[in-house]
């Protein structure tokens, strides 16, 4: 739960993805970074130790970028928050009960918790997907995006919802191509995907939800 002695926190809403994320016990902030460095530092207000290990990060885009996910969990967690990441690089609050998810594109940053456990990804909308299309998506996917309106955005939209399945699953060595399976339908639409873990004959199945925004494209999976 939210502490009293919280940052101010100049994050942005979408009312669609949150009443979405809600639905399934999943909560979510969304922030378009436009601080600077010290701005976000005193925003935060971390000690030493947590200072010392983001000055270590030798990109100032990256440090940016660290300072803000750290202004989001001290939002949820207070400003004693502790972060910290899995052998698998997946990101965790010291003492906390959720499943934490965090996503980057750009200037926007969107984090996720949950207790049952979820995965989230934003990708930037560019035509990149697409061109590389043949890495991740297999013939039944590429023929999904080739029927839709608009090919590049249903591509990205896809590489977010692997990308989300990837993060929701936490199982080591898994391939986008191979091993990850998404059975997209309309939008706005609940999805599923199927992640094919090495040596279990049954897929895992979970359930995923993919939207396209103005900036980037959004999955949640759960």
């Amino acid at each position: 739960r939210k502490r009293s002695n919280t940052p101010a926190m100049p994050r942005i809403s979408y009312p669609a993805i949150e009443q979405e994320a809600a639905a399934h016990g999943i909560d979510i902030l969304f922030w378009h970074i436009q601080e600077k460095e010290a701005e976000l530092q005193q925003l935060v207000g971390s000690c030493e130790s947590e200072a010392s290990d983001t000055e270590q990060i030798r990109s100032t885009a990256r440090r940016i970028e660290k300072w803000a996910e750290r202004v989001l969990l001290a939002f949820w967690y207070g400003p004693d928050a502790k972060p910290a990441h899995r052998h698998n690089g997946a990101p965790y609050v010291e003492g906390a009960a959720e499943v934490i998810s965090i996503s980057h594109t750009g200037l926007h940053l969107a984090i996720a918790r949950s207790v049952a456990g979820v995965g989230i990804d934003i990708e930037q909308r560019s035509p990149r997907a697409l061109r590389l299309a043949s890495r991740f998506l297999d013939e039944r996917e590429m023929a999904w995006v080739i029927d839709q309106d608009k090919p590049e955005d249903a591509a990205t939209l896809l590489w977010s919802a692997k990308e989300a399945a990837f993060k929701c699953a936490q199982i080591d060595h898994l391939s986008l191509l191979a091993d990850i399976h998404v059975h997209p339908t309309c939008l706005g639409a609940q999805w599923t995907v199927d992640v094919q873990e090495p040596g279990r004959d049954v897929p895992h199945r979970y359930r995923l939800w993919a939207a396209v925004m103005p900036a980037f494209t959004f999955a949640m999976c759960w």
